[in-house]
């Protein structure tokens, strides 16, 4: 089937076309044939191609196994695998193969264009051309041949001594060939050009700007961190490292005052001393930690020997601000020492030595330190939650063993407390709690050492964290009593009232309560008298305590009726002493306190009988005086009437007596106003005569004045119109004058004009014998209109037939009259 399958097949192979005959009957001989030629396939020849993928030969139809010759073009080159074992390509049109070279590859460069052996494979390679930028990974894979073909390798370059020459050639070597050094590169058989993972032969390098830096990492995990600006070639055994979005190229980190990063010394190293500042150079040994702040280095680029230590996601620490009239706790991480930091500050700590802590109030404190304030106790309450379920949240945080180094060399912590990156200042409950004492008012601070000190308002206190304030516990209700204690730390040291009912005995045994409002004062400027304040922990106690006792005493050495009478006078001389020359002297106490003021509002008796008996005499009392009063104050209402009337009389009469004063007065005043009237009606009558005198005097000289310019206008007018004629006459002189001259130049022209026409009009005149003609010559024109020139054109033009005719015969005359019509 297969001879006759392959039985007298020709086929025609044009110019750089081949293929491959496998003779069955010669143990598989391979002849290659090689265009142009004509190819005769006998039932003995197998068409096959050569499967480089599977090594192998593969039976295919005549048409099929026609391959072409790989064309290199000038600038490519060709990757030759299993080279003949003598160098040789196929050149004539029928050849058998020869022995190959199996395994090796041979560079040829272009122009180039063979047949191949059967067997052979080849890969058409641009040349690679090489920007700056732009950098070619080649690695040897034969040793020997590299070593020998290397200077044979095609380079562009504007360095005279070429490419330069690798220190070995062993199998694997990996040489980077930069776009700095040469601009088109062919490789040299025994290297090849390696792909990157994306199947590119040409790399990009990076191109780093000013503030940028990538990470190359070797194969031996040693890193290195170029900065810019520059062009950045990796090593052979180098690779540029990325982060977690595919990025190369990273900023520094940007560092001032107020900001700082914690790193690690990872190895041995000298360097300048990052920590202060100056250009001292200090060694630095492993394990070491730095904090390096923008006082010293303002900008940091990552170096091998140092790693972040990083809390949370947080590189860089920042300055946390304090405002004014604030606070936060920093402790001592080895000391534990914990220190208040008042502002307004921006407080950097140093976190290999201080960390900021919270300060957690327990329930009862957050009470009586911010009474009413609900959003406290909401906020302290999930505190105290937080720091029962977490454990100490405050300190553990900070001494957590590093997880381990990251991609971007960092060591990362973990913590519970990482303030935000913010300019919003919300410390109101971040710093030291923070107690504002009202005026008229005092707190007592107690340290943890025993310290006590008393803080008068108006004024803020910041505590410190050992600090406490000292509270009190008093009485409350009315009467005062223990059985309901009111806690607080606020001392009311300025006007102070205590409201309390005093029960009292008078001398004849009659029970009775008084409601009193007290009214004190804490005296004292000095730290010592200051504390005796709170020398007494229930000092409402203490002060209704020792009134009762004064009230007692005052109800025993009276009766009540004369209580009922005076209280209000009896209670307030036994309380703050007997009323005399200036201020009463109050009632002072050992604690400083003291009794400024008593306000009696009410006083009830136990017994009502005795109450309304008190009452009945007190209101007979007052009827009596109510009665005498009236008496009294009807007296006097008769008497001030009677000195009224009599005040009334003695006034009319002097009314009487000024008023006929007054109408003497009047009638003098009238006579000599009459006399000053009369006399200024004669000096009135004087100035107007005078006025009519003046007035008249202007009249004339106004009538003078308009006479004289009647004259001048009449005069002005005279002049002009003499003027005026005398203009007109010459202008009708000089009319005739130029009419004249104009009939004279007119008259002029028509002699000239007879004189001209005169020879040749005679001409014209004895051509002219048809009468008919001559009539319609007059009807178009007349003799005088052609010699004066009036309306030339018009008369022509009607004659236009006789004038033709005219100008046949008399064309020397007829141009003369046209010559002077125009």
């Amino acid at each position: 089937m297969m001879a006759q399958d392959n039985a007298n097949r020709d086929i025609m192979l044009s110019p750089g076309s081949y293929l491959y005959l496998m003779n069955i009957g010669q143990g598989g001989t391979t002849m290659v044939h090689i265009g142009p030629t004509v190819v005769n396939q006998t039932p003995q020849d197998q068409a096959v191609k050569y499967d480089s993928t599977n090594n192998k030969f593969v039976k295919c139809t005549l048409e099929e196994a026609v391959q072409y010759s790989p064309r290199v073009k000038d600038g490519d080159y060709l990757i030759l695998e299993n080279p003949a074992a003598d160098g040789s390509f196929p050149t004539s049109q029928k050849q058998q193969t020869v022995p190959l070279d199996i395994g090796r590859k041979e560079i040829i460069a272009g122009p180039w264009s063979k047949a191949l052996w059967p067997g052979q494979t080849a890969t058409v390679v641009q040349g690679h051309r090489l920007r700056s930028k732009d950098y070619l990974v080649v690695v040897v894979y034969n040793e020997e041949a590299a070593a020998a073909n290397w200077t044979s390798s095609l380079v562009s370059s504007e360095e005279e001594a070429g490419l330069p020459r690798p220190k070995s050639f062993a199998v694997g070597t990996r040489i980077v060939i930069k776009g700095t050094e040469v601009s088109f590169f062919i490789p040299c058989t025994g290297v090849e050009v390696v792909k990157d993972e994306r199947g590119n032969y040409v790399r990009e390098a990076v191109t780093l700007e000013q503030m940028q830096y990538c990470i190359l990492l070797g194969e031996n995990g040693k890193k290195e961190y170029p900065k810019g600006p520059d062009v950045i070639f990796p090593s052979p055994t180098q690779t540029f490292e990325k982060n977690a979005e595919g990025q190369i190229k990273f900023k520094p980190l940007e560092l001032n005052a107020l900001s700082g990063i914690y790193v690690k010394v990872t190895a041995d190293f000298g360097d300048i001393d990052f920590e202060n500042p100056g250009d001292n150079i200090r060694e630095y040994i492993e394990g070491e930690e730095l904090f390096i702040t923008g006082e010293t280095l303002s900008i940091y680029y990552p170096r091998e020997q140092l790693s972040i230590i990083k809390y949370g996601e947080q590189e860089k620490h920042h300055a946390t601000v304090i405002p004014k009239g604030e606070a936060r706790y920093v402790m001592h991480r080895e000391s534990g020492i914990i220190t208040k930091i008042e502002g307004p500050l921006a407080y950097l700590p140093d976190p290999r030595h201080e960390v900021f802590v919270k300060r957690v109030l327990s329930s009862t404190q957050c009470s009586l330190w911010y009474p009413s304030n609900a959003e406290a106790l909401a906020y302290n309450a999930e505190q105290e939650v937080e720091q029962k379920t977490s454990g100490n949240i405050l300190l553990a945080a900070n001494y957590l063993a590093p997880v381990g180094p990251t991609q971007s060399n960092t060591i990362t912590r973990g913590t519970s407390y990482t303030p935000p990156r913010q300019i919003t200042l919300d410390t109101k409950y971040e710093g030291a709690p923070k107690i504002d004492v009202w005026p008229g008012y005092a707190v007592l601070v107690v340290g943890a050492a025993g310290s006590r000190r008393v803080v008068k308002g108006p004024q803020t206190v910041l505590l410190e964290y050992d600090e406490v304030l000292g509270h009190m516990e008093l009485s409350t209700g009315k009467p005062k009593s223990t059985d309901n204690l009111l806690k607080t730390v606020y001392l009311n040291t300025d006007n102070n009232q205590v409201t309390d009912y005093i029960p009292f005995e008078s001398s004849d045994h009659v029970k009775g309560t008084v409601k009193l409002s007290l009214r004190v004062n804490f005296e004292g400027e000095s730290d010592e008298e200051r504390l005796k304040w709170f020398s007494v922990a229930n000092y409402v106690k203490l002060l209704c305590d020792h009134v009762r006792s004064i009230i007692a005493g005052m109800g025993k050495r009276h009766p009540i009726a004369e209580i009922k009478n005076n209280y209000i006078n009896l209670i307030r001389d036994a309380i703050l002493g007997p009323k005399a020359e200036g201020p009463r002297p109050g009632l002072p106490f050992g604690n400083g306190m003291r009794v400024i003021e008593v306000e009696v509002l009410k006083l009830e008796l136990l017994s009502p009988a005795i109450e309304q008996l008190l009452d009945k005499a007190q209101l007979d009392v007052v009827t009596s005086n109510i009665d005498l009063e009236s008496a009294k104050r009807n007296l006097q209402i008769t008497l001030e009437k009677e000195t009224i009337a009599r005040e009334i009389e003695d006034i009319k009469q002097e009314t009487q007596q000024l008023a006929y004063s007054a109408k003497q007065q009047t009638l003098e005043q009238n006579i000599l106003a009459e006399k000053d009237t009369y006399s200024a009606r004669i000096q009135l009558k004087s100035v107007e005569s005078q006025l009519s005198l003046a007035v008249l005097n202007g009249k004339l000289e106004e009538l003078k004045r308009n006479l004289d310019l009647k004259q001048l206008e009449f005069d002005m007018t005279m002049a002009q119109r003499r003027v005026e004629e005398e203009f007109v006459s010459q202008h009708n002189i000089a009319e005739q004058d130029l009419e004249l001259q104009l009939l004279k130049a007119e008259t002029q022209a028509a002699i000239s004009r007879m004189e001209a026409v005169q020879g040749p009009l005679t001409e014209l005149m004895t051509a002219l014998t048809r009468e008919d003609l001559a009539a319609k010559f007059a009807e178009a024109s007349n003799m005088e209109r052609v010699l004066t020139g009036s309306d030339n054109v018009d008369a022509i033009l009607a004659v236009s037939p006789l004038l033709r005719k005219f100008m046949e015969k008399g064309g020397e005359v007829a141009k003369l009259i046209a010559g002077n019509n125009e």
